[in-house]
């Protein structure tokens, strides 16, 4: 049986850990880290030249339990709003640069979690960035890091969003159910074939995505997870596959990989055209 084609039913923590070994989005090897600022590369075409990077931290105890990010900002253009990106399983937060500096470009400060062994589901790393997102709603100055302009248009009520990819978006799904008491504006989540709770009454809006070349969310799947949700729309984009919005082409398991080239049919965008129509898919939601 495909270790990946289960239900869309809700899963358990525990199960969705050992499934996080197996399922989408799991990468061969960390990355290094970069330093604390600097230029952000695209892996194509570099969008923006001025769009720069920082490490953000913020909570835990004698440095355990802290939550670490890649902030990306671009202060060419006016600032709209910002994004807690949370990658997928195995995913470094390095890998999802690229995204995140197209964002950047359209104005969004985008800071992209990075979690411990880029395993989002650990119970240590979790709510990791559901707490980043209320901490910059409601305490920015608790957040080491930010440039002084961030830090002040988070003060004056920049609006924050959410974004998951694959398992990085079933950990952040619940978030929606208290978002609306934190200032959450939205949800969005790409990737998505199983919840790890069961949500109810949303108070901010959640917009699923699908990519039309996905080989590893069934239709069956996505309309699953698409009904858990009250408050929400699904869009499908076009010619994107599962793994074409990450930077590495070498990055996820070689055979969910192939599982999805097979199912999916593949996908002749390149990794930055895929990139460019998730972020215009998302831009209506936030």
């Amino acid at each position: 049986m495909n270790s990946h084609r289960t239900s869309s039913r809700v899963v358990s923590p525990l199960l969705g850990a050992l499934v996080s070994f197996a399922t989408v989005g799991a990468a061969c090897s960390p990355v290094k880290r970069p330093s604390e600022a600097g230029s952000v590369a695209s892996t194509e075409g570099n969008p923006s030249s001025r769009s720069s990077v920082e490490r953000v931290k913020f909570g835990g105890v004698l440095g355990v339990g802290k939550t670490e990010a890649l902030l990306v900002r671009n202060d060419s253009v006016p600032l709209r709003g910002a994004i807690v990106m949370s990658p997928g399983a195995k995913v470094p937060a390095l890998a999802m640069m690229g995204l995140a500096t197209r964002f950047s470009k359209e104005g969004y400060v985008v800071y992209v979690v990075d979690y411990f062994l880029q395993l989002p589901i650990l119970p240590t790393e979790s709510g990791k960035a559901t707490a980043l997102a209320r901490a910059l709603s409601t305490e920015a100055s608790k957040v080491d890091g930010l440039p002084k302009n961030i830090l002040s248009a988070h003060q004056a009520g920049l609006p924050v969003s959410m974004f998951g990819y694959s398992l990085g978006a079933a950990v952040i799904a619940d978030a929606g159910k208290e978002g609306e008491s934190y200032g959450l504006k939205s949800i969005v989540l790409f990737g998505l074939s199983q919840l790890i709770k069961t949500p109810t009454a949303f108070s901010v809006p959640v917009t699923v995505l699908r990519g039309e070349k996905d080989g590893l969310v069934s239709d069956k799947e996505n309309d699953v997870v698409e009904s858990s949700f009250n408050r929400k729309q699904s869009l499908k984009v076009s010619g994107v596959n599962h793994f074409c919005i990450v930077d590495d082409p070498k990055a996820g398991d070689s055979k969910k990989r192939a599982e999805d080239l097979a199912l999916g049919g593949g996908t002749s965008l390149s990794s930055g055209q895929c990139q460019d129509a998730v972020v215009q898919a998302t831009l209506g939601a936030l």
